[in-house]
């Protein structure tokens, strides 16, 4: 609230000192201004374009400058089914963001975009559906000390004889530092269910992948990486699912021989320059 005097000012809070004149109003206004933009409805999951999803959603505009930023809390779950751009977005603990296009259930490729060109503090749960994506223009920052995750579809090859060439999107969620190192069992998931990732179990006996209802198998034996080696088969790095990949690698999986595949990327998302030493007549995937 503003704190109005009988004088038609109202006082500086901070050390400044300086008093603001206000003409015509006498009595106590609300302080509504969106610095930020709060969604904290938690009754039920909304959606961006509704103005129950935001605090005093019916007095400013639902939020779609460049300048905004949004902040998603009180454990609530806004939904937005159109592209934004943002300055800023920040997703408290137990609060989720979900990126999904309106098509995802019958297009499993279809998505929008989330553009964030300042500063990222992910604490609760950021959902990328299907093909959805989150942009970090040059110079965003994400906070590395935020607690939360992103979860990120990915359609892959279902024949357990072709392989799938991938890079992930993110790093372990338990790191405080960007882009650290990871392994494909701490940030790749099934998404048979895509409201409900369940971990892969990722075997060491055969060499075959398989899924089982909700259940998905990968054969651990055909994860490779290939970074930074004169071109030679040789040369292919048997990393499995446990072993080390540096942010910006790429690797390779086999599929499980699912008539259709989905997977779930899920940790903090990279962010910034990501930069590997390539030698001379070497090759990298």
């Amino acid at each position: 609230m503003l704190n109005v005097s009988e004088m038609g000012t109202t006082p500086d809070s901070s050390l400044s000192n300086q008093e603001g004149d206000l003409y015509n109003i006498l009595t106590q206004q609300t302080t509504t201004a969106p610095l930020p933009y709060i969604a904290n409805n938690n009754v039920y999951e909304d959606k961006w374009s509704a103005e129950s999803a935001w605090q005093y959603g019916n007095v400013w505009d639902i939020p779609s400058k460049d300048w905004a930023i949004v902040k998603v809390t009180n454990s609530a779950k806004l939904i937005s089914e159109n592209s934004h751009t943002l300055l800023g977005a920040i997703v408290d603990t137990g609060a989720e963001l979900s990126v999904q296009d309106l098509n995802y259930i019958t297009d499993i490729e279809s998505g929008q975009s989330l553009t964030v060109t300042k500063y990222l503090k992910l604490d609760g749960h950021l959902d990328l559906v299907s093909g959805s994506q989150l942009i970090q223009t040059t110079g965003s920052i994400f906070d590395p000390a935020s607690t939360g995750y992103l979860e990120r579809d990915q359609q892959g090859k279902s024949n357990i004889f072709s392989y799938n060439y991938w890079s992930s999107p993110v790093y372990p969620t338990t790191d405080v530092t960007n882009n650290t190192p990871y392994s494909v069992a701490e940030i790749l998931k099934s998404g048979i269910d895509v409201n409900s990732p369940q971990d892969i179990i990722f075997t060491a006996s055969g060499y075959d992948g398989s899924t089982d209802g909700e259940i998905m198998t990968v054969a651990d034996y055909w994860i490779w990486k290939y970074a930074s080696q004169p071109d030679a088969y040789a040369n292919w790095e048997h990393v499995r699912s446990t072993g080390e990949i540096n942010v910006g690698e790429g690797y390779i999986m086999k599929g499980t021989g699912a008539a259709t595949q989905n997977y779930v990327f899920t940790g903090k998302p990279n962010n910034g320059t990501i930069q590997h030493t390539i030698n001379g007549g070497d090759i990298s995937l």
